[in-house]
């Protein structure tokens, strides 16, 4: 439950500091986690998955999947 609670928050956190005040198609989301990914989903964003972060290759390729 802790882990939905925090994509949901990635996702909220998103659309208040961005999409309240730019167009999301001139924003991009880069981040390293499956939250990051499913924020920027959830607001219409272009994502990148980066690995230098702390998640890994394995959880971005699992969100391309979704």
């Amino acid at each position: 439950m802790q882990y939905a609670n925090a994509m949901l928050l990635s996702a909220d956190a998103i659309a208040l500091q961005v999409t309240e005040q730019l167009s999301p198609s001139h924003v991009v989301m880069i981040g390293d986690r499956s939250q990051d990914m499913i924020g920027a989903k959830h607001n219409h964003l272009t994502a990148i998955g980066v690995t230098y972060g702390y998640g890994t290759e394995e959880e971005l390729k699992l969100m391309a999947l979704i």
